[in-house]
């Protein structure tokens, strides 16, 4: 099961980009977690949606909130967005995670 979250980010077009990466760390649950590949979609030249594993949201600290950064390079070259706040309801889907099915 996946929860999604959207990333708008400013400043860079995002469609130029490769190796993209996002970093989410919570230190307050001890969460350090690299997303890429399939688990990242750009959207538009400034928006991604990532999708995240029920694995990963249950083991946030529902009072903290977590921290993100996308990682990528541009023309072969290193760089990454600001780190940003993620409040805690953005990561957890709005009705809870159900049974298993």
């Amino acid at each position: 099961m996946l929860n999604y979250l959207t990333i708008n980010v400013s400043g860079t077009d995002l469609t130029e980009v490769t190796g993209l990466e996002l970093r989410l760390v919570q230190d307050a649950g001890g969460v350090k977690n690299a997303f890429s590949g399939e688990s990242l979609e750009v959207k538009n030249s400034s928006q991604v949606i990532a999708a995240i594993p029920r694995s990963v949201c249950e083991k946030l600290k529902t009072e903290h909130s977590a921290r993100g950064q996308l990682l990528f390079l541009r023309d072969g070259v290193p760089d990454r967005t600001r780190v940003f706040e993620i409040p805690i309801d953005e990561l957890l889907p709005e009705g809870g995670y159900g049974p298993e099915s």
